[in-house]
């Protein structure tokens, strides 16, 4: 059985299952066997069919159309694996059946040509991937254009108003996308300094306290007054210790997620020590979410470079950061950073670890 998967709009994350047989689908706004709140979808916008072994889609002359991966459909369009569907500010993507069956049994895909060349793999497929998103965020810009464009035109500010939320929301996101992306390709090195790591870390924990207590989670700081200061970049170190901090209050559960800050002065001889714990769910793979563009999130929440900028700041600061499950529920992130910095060969100065 395949679905389709909303991205954007009123219905964001709802799945709709499609059964390959009986009468077509139709999706609108009203009295549709998909109905789509949304305004700019048509009462019978699209209509869905299963024809010889693959689902295709065609609009049913709506009024603003009806678009496939960005092109506005004129005719039946057959629909394959990851295929973006547009109706007014609402994007979907379709699941084929076999790529759903894959995914249940945790289960590679099929191999196939695209699969098993050489561009879905390493920084290629990192590539792809950062495309799709790419894709994701234009779609829902676009939506948004339509709506405040059709605001305007209906001189009704509310829609207008609607419209321009969901083009801010995305322009956010293509914002932090860029400034990641940069952040990321930058070969600038530290500039180290001595630093009050508890310090960094209290900012960070007072940063996020009020949306932790919005959200019903809890965040508390816990600080080793034997820590000395550490060499390093201090709004580098900063940001790291302030991602970690984040990731943890949006993995755990409202009403019972509690994450903590700490500071340790003994736990590596000669390094400092920040660690997030949190009671979330855990990391899937230690290793693997350290890669870039590697993410459990909706595209909205995350777009899985954060914690490959982390790891690329504290390696250049001499130091470690790693993620471990604890036992019964959670995860916990260390990172550890030397207590002093060294002068290179060329008189920069450099961090590394202490002798």
């Amino acid at each position: 059985m395949a679905r389709l998967l909303i991205l954007t709009g009123p219905l964001r994350d709802k799945s709709f299952e499609l059964a390959g047989k009986g009468w077509p689908t139709t999706l609108g706004r009203e009295g549709a066997g998909i109905v789509l709140p949304d305004e700019l979808v048509s009462p019978r916008h699209a209509e869905l069919s299963f024809r010889d072994g693959m689902w295709a889609i065609q609009d049913t002359q709506s009024d603003h159309g009806t678009f496939v991966n960005g092109e506005r459909i004129t005719r039946p369009v057959q629909l394959r694996d990851d295929d973006q569907i547009r109706f007014g500010a609402t994007v979907a993507v379709f699941e084929s059946e076999d790529s759903i069956r894959f995914d249940k049994a945790g289960g590679a895909a099929p191999a196939s040509a695209e699969s098993s060349s050489p561009a879905r793999s390493g920084l290629s497929e990192q590539a792809v991937d950062l495309s799709h998103g790419i894709k994701n965020v234009l779609q829902a810009v676009r939506g948004g254009r339509d709506a405040v464009e059709l605001g305007f035109r209906r001189n009704d500010m509310d829609m207008a108003r609607k419209g321009w939320e969901i083009l801010s929301r995305n322009l956010d996101l293509v914002q932090r996308l860029v400034l990641n992306m940069l952040q990321l390709s930058r070969r600038s090195s530290p500039a180290p300094v001595s630093t009050d790591l508890n310090r960094l870390a209290a900012m960070a924990v007072d940063t996020l306290r009020e949306t932790a207590r919005k959200e019903g989670k809890s965040i508390t700081l816990e600080l080793d007054t034997r820590l000395p200061p550490a060499e390093c970049d201090p709004d580098q170190i900063y940001d790291v210790i302030l991602n970690l901090a984040l990731n943890a209050v949006q993995a755990v559960a409202p009403g019972r997620g509690q994450v903590t800050v700490q500071t340790q002065a003994d736990l590596v001889p000669g390094m400092a020590a920040v660690r997030v714990t949190d009671n979330g769910p855990g990391v899937c793979d230690a290793q693997s979410i350290f890669e870039p563009f590697y993410t459990t999130k909706p595209l909205r929440e995350g777009l899985g470079l954060g914690l490959s900028i982390a790891r690329k700041i504290i390696l250049q600061h001499g130091g470690r950061i790693e993620a471990q499950n604890l036992p019964g529920a959670g995860a916990v992130f260390v990172v550890t950073l030397p207590l002093r910095a060294a002068t290179g060969a060329d008189g920069a100065a450099t961090v590394s670890n202490p002798t």
